[in-house]
């Protein structure tokens, strides 16, 4: 560091900084969140600090009224940002400090945003000369020592206001001092400069691009010196050096890390805490794209327990005795991009927590296994869980607008009628959908409802032939909906006189009808169109080996004509 006058900010990120299976956010900060009033422009004895969206920060000293967020030179009017007004010669520094201890994995890749400006024009201070310097460092102490890199951006080094000067400076990790530099037209002064800067440690280059368009001769550029320690910087400084009297301003920052995903497997033949680090072979797993294995190492059934909110992108559970997942805190699948994953490769496994999907999931369970989740189950705005093998949701099941469950093999139980908002559905395919209702009264109706709204619905139904039938069965107190037949009444794959005979009994019903008396189309009446749905799949199995037009045997047809005046002159007699 420079020996020079200087308001200090440390910022501590919350999130990992590395580890992670994609681009994952570490610090960001809008300025739109403060504490204390904000003013017009930075002035004595208003303090309004920021507070980042991902990320803290943390004030190095007492006094910084000359540091704040303020409402002025804000990209879109009516928005804030952070303004230094400085007078004199000095500095301005704000460090944002990611990961302690030491991240164990390198990244691959760190992008770097951020929004830029000198409110003012260079006459305004004489010629001043305003310096924006990026440094990273390896450790979390406030030392400014293990410096890995140093870029700084220059204006006032040309007597044209509208050229700034880049130069990269690695002299810590990545090489020698000053190896490049350049001059570059921007927008004019006073304008809000857009800076981009993308590492990539694997192929040792970087790319910097101000205002959404890469600069001349800053594409790839090759750096020296070790990459690996330049990947595993921990903290990043923005540092303001200036002349004169100088105002600046700073908005929008974003930092993001990218990496290889390093599972973690509990590592004690116990129950215990998810929480405590040695519990776990390489740390306990908390964070978006987080990869946890609840693996061999358990000899009986144990309980891992969590009184925190826990995140993680992958869970794998492998093993014959069962694990449970349970406490005060709560789950969420989410992932940077891609689909987050749940996979139990054997046994019979229980989350006992409320369990929610933030991101695309896909939930694995091997043939023979079982997977209970025993609290809340929600699926997130627009998301969709795809789940294979049994599952047991023995709690409410919420899916919120333009959410999905799609049950692409094995059987699915919910406990009572599953909460769908706008535009979400349970797709069954081919596979059984259970509605457990013990205790709280049959949900006949809504079940209805939901198959009528195409809420649950299956996406290999076949029009006029094949449908989601379903059945209440008041002993065990549990619907049943599977894909069958349209006209099969008591769900035994096949329509024979048997559900004729069913449908006859109920002709005429005008409401509240079910789908065991004949209503077919889940109106709550039953009619001819229920009759014709019966009478267009006479004789026919389900599943069909080829869902193609069917048209039943024309012995099927006088049998069934027979059949109805039948039923018919029964109906008249009585």
């Amino acid at each position: 560091m420079r020996n020079s006058a200087k308001a200090v900010l440390y910022a501590a990120a919350t999130a990992a900084f590395c580890n992670v299976a994609s681009a994952v956010v570490v610090f960001r900060d809008n300025f739109e969140n403060v504490t204390g009033a904000t003013a017009p422009f930075p002035q004595s004895g208003v303090n309004a600090n920021p507070v980042a969206q991902v990320g803290s920060w943390i004030i190095g000293e007492p006094s910084i009224e000359n540091v704040q967020v303020s409402q002025d030179y804000s990209p879109i009017e009516g928005t804030q940002c952070l303004v230094s007004n400085r007078n004199g010669t000095g500095a301005v520094a704000l460090r944002a400090n990611f990961a302690s201890p030491a991240p164990a994995n390198p990244a691959d890749s760190m992008n770097i945003s951020f929004k830029y400006r000198d409110p003012a024009p260079d006459s305004a201070f004489g010629g001043t000369v305003d310096v924006m310097e990026l440094l990273g460092y390896n450790d979390t102490d406030t030392g400014f020592d293990n410096q890995a890199f140093y870029m700084r951006i220059f204006k006032g080094w040309s007597a044209d206001p509208t050229r700034v000067y880049v130069g990269f400076a690695g002299n810590g990790s990545l090489g020698a001092p000053e190896n490049n530099g350049y001059f570059v037209t921007t927008n004019p002064d006073q304008n809000w400069q857009q800076v981009d800067i993308a590492f990539d440690f694997l192929a040792h280059t970087y790319t910097f691009s101000m205002n959404g368009s890469s600069l001349p001769g800053t594409e790839n550029i090759p750096f020296d010196g070790d990459a690996a320690a330049a990947s595993q910087i921990q903290q990043l400084l923005f540092y303001h050096l200036y002349s004169n009297n100088s105002r600046w301003a700073l908005d929008d920052i974003t930092i993001a890390t990218s990496g290889s995903v390093v599972s973690t497997a509990w590592n004690m033949n116990g129950s215990g805490d998810w929480n405590v680090s040695g519990n776990w072979s390489a740390g306990a797993p908390n964070g978006i794209d987080a990869s946890a294995t609840l693996g061999g190492i358990i000899s009986s059934a144990r309980t891992v327990y969590t009184d925190v909110p826990l995140k993680l992108g992958s869970l794998r559970i492998d093993n014959s005795n069962r694990y449970v997942v349970s406490g005060a805190g709560s789950l969420t699948m989410e992932v940077s991009t891609g689909v987050g994953t749940i996979q139990v490769d054997q046994g019979s496994h229980k989350i006992s927590l409320p369990l929610t999907f933030a991101s695309d999931t896909q939930v694995n369970v091997s043939p023979g296994a079982l997977l209970t989740v025993a609290d809340i189950t929600t699926i997130k705005t627009t998301k969709t869980v795809t789940k294979s093998g049994d599952l047991v949701l023995s709690g409410p099941l919420v899916i919120e607008a333009g959410g999905s469950l799609v049950s692409a093999g094995g059987a699915t139980t919910v406990y009572g009628t599953p909460s769908l908002a706008s535009g979400a559905s349970i797709d069954t395919t081919t596979t059984t959908l259970n509605v457990d209702y013990r205790g709280i009264g049959t949900p006949a109706a809504a079940i209805r409802s939901a198959l009528f709204n195409s809420k649950i619905r299956s996406s290999n139904s076949v029009a006029g032939q094949t449908g989601l039938g379903w059945l209440d069965n008041g002993g065990s107190q549990n619907v049943t909906i599977k894909l069958t037949r349209l006209g099969d009444a008591n769900l035994d794959g096949t329509v024979s006189s048997l559900d004729f005979t069913a449908f006859v009994a109920s002709y005429g019903a005008t409401s509240d009808a079910l789908w065991s008396g004949g209503d077919f189309n889940y109106d709550g009446k039953i009619n001819t169109i229920d009759f014709n749905l019966l009478a267009g799949n006479f004789g026919q199995s389900a599943p069909a080996a080829a869902l193609g037009a069917v048209v039943p045997e024309p012995a099927s047809l006088g049998l069934l004509a027979v059949m109805a005046l039948a039923g018919t002159r029964r109906r008249r007699i009585a």
